[in-house]
């Protein structure tokens, strides 16, 4: 039997025989929509084979864990749910092919080129993407935990809806600005948002659960791209009760559940207290409602570190309005994060975070928000200095009746703490002229303070 033919620039040789008649073995023949077989791939791996031509090759759920597919062609190629595990694929081609759900931790995908791939899902802890092409790549769900970049990464039009970025380095490459993110907050921010509520129509599975007792129904919602992946957690599923169907994120639409799998939807439905996330594991002595709020204080604290990495590499590269659109997210889950620790977090939460910074500042980026108020107590306290009869008008030390215009006047020189003779609290009603303009110089200073501060901020920015 003749040698394979396939040599690289660098000298390496390919170890394989060719087949019959052929110049080329199995892995470098140049044939498309190639299918091996178990113990070939057995072959591949053992004798660390570089440059394979799987271009549409049907992959799905195979076993590549440490595989070297260097420089290999793997465009159009289907590698759904396949495990690479610490697999190398520097410089691999996988323009168009489908690894969703695939698995790739710790794998190396140096240089590789990743367009338009649909990475639905996968699963990329560690792995290493310095210099890879993903323009264009979906990368929706996907678990981009520990994932490393660098400025030759190209993330340009990639989707990372629903992604775990937490502890990524994704922000080391420029493209990340011309990144899409188009879901509304990130995705451990969405389930510790569910964990907190109650009687919510949407709830979250333990995809780990599901797996265990329904391994058919975990494959079909994971090919679906309904698996999704948060902080210290293996993944989640979203169920919808009233609808009694799973969903690929909170008021999504319904999966269409194959025939066979109905019975087993069913059971799901019927028994989701068995499978609630919030539930601690099996053999786990935790108080449940302890574990509970460690597992919503964790989801927090790491939606917090990806809003806070993502406002630092928005400012870092000059887009301003998204970095501050980070700043108010990342403020929001902290004044959360406050609310679940309770305690005079509670406290502060609910009158500092959410009172002065939220409502009247819109954490320091809407003025208009504390001029308005300004307005609002100004004409408020004019009208109750009228009606109660709470000033007195003095010209050339003579009293004269005051109209509204005056107690107008009144209401802003208090306000902003200036204070004239010619208009003076009425005394001869009791201290309620006076409690009137402590509190509204109180509230001027604290309001012309906001209005200062938000000012302040936003030309820093």
């Amino acid at each position: 039997m003749a040698k394979c033919k396939f040599r690289t620039k660098d000298g390496w040789e390919c170890p394989l025989e060719a087949e019959p008649g052929e110049d080329y073995c199995y892995w470098h023949k140049r044939e498309d929509g190639k299918s091996p077989t178990k113990e070939q791939l057995e072959v591949l791996k053992k004798e660390k084979i570089i440059g394979v031509y799987l271009r549409r090759a049907n992959l799905e759920g195979t076993e590549l864990q440490g595989a070297i597919l260097r420089k290999a062609d793997l465009q159009g190629a289907n590698l759904e749910g396949t495990n690479l595990v610490a697999a190398d694929l520097q410089g691999g081609v996988l323009f168009l092919a489908n690894l969703q759900g695939a698995i790739f931790i710790s794998a190396n995908l140096k240089e590789a080129i990743l367009r338009k791939t649909n990475l639905q899902g996968s699963y990329f802890i560690g792995a290493k993407l310095q210099g890879a092409d993903l323009m264009g790549a979906s990368l929706e769900g996907a678990n981009l935990e520990g994932v490393k970049t660098d400025r030759e990464t190209d993330l340009t039009g990639t989707l990372l809806d629903y992604s775990n970025l937490l502890f990524s380095y994704i922000d080391e490459t420029k493209t990340l600005r011309n990144a899409r993110f188009n879901s509304k907050t990130e995705i451990n921010e969405i389930v510790a948002d569910l964990l907190r509520k109650r009687n919510f129509k949407t709830v979250v599975l333990d995809a780990s659960k599901i797996k265990k007792e329904h391994p058919f129904v975990y494959k079909l919602l994971r090919r679906e791209g309904f698996l999704k992946y948060v902080y210290v957690l293996n993944g989640i599923f979203f169920f919808d009760r009233e609808r009694n169907c799973f969903v690929s994120h909170p008021g999504d639409y319904c999966i269409k559940i194959e025939n066979t799998h109905e019975a087993e939807i069913k059971e799901i439905a019927e028994n989701l207290d068995k499978y609630l996330l919030q539930n601690p594991p099996e053999g786990h002595t935790e108080d449940p409602k302890k574990y509970k709020k460690d597992l919503i204080i964790q989801l927090y604290e790491a939606s917090y570190e990806v809003f806070n990495m993502l406002y630092y590499f928005y400012i870092q590269n000059g887009k301003l309005d998204e970095a501050l659109e980070m700043h108010r997210r990342r403020s929001d889950v902290r004044r959360k994060l406050l609310m679940v620790k309770g305690g005079w977090n509670r406290v502060r939460a609910i009158f500092y975070d959410w009172f002065i910074l939220k409502f009247l500042t819109g954490y320091g980026l809407n003025v208009l928000k504390p001029i308005l108020f300004s307005l609002i107590t100004i004409i408020t306290f004019a009208f109750l200095f009228w009606i109660t009869g709470g000033i007195v008008k003095i010209v050339n030390g003579i009293p004269y009746k005051p109209d509204f215009w005056d107690h107008l006047y009144h209401s802003v020189i208090t306000f902003t703490s200036l204070g004239y003779s010619n208009i003076v609290p009425n005394l001869e009603i009791g201290h309620l002229a006076q409690f009137l303009v402590a509190a509204e110089s109180i509230l001027g200073v604290l309001l012309i303070a906001l209005i200062i501060f938000t000012i302040t901020y936003r030309i820093s920015k």
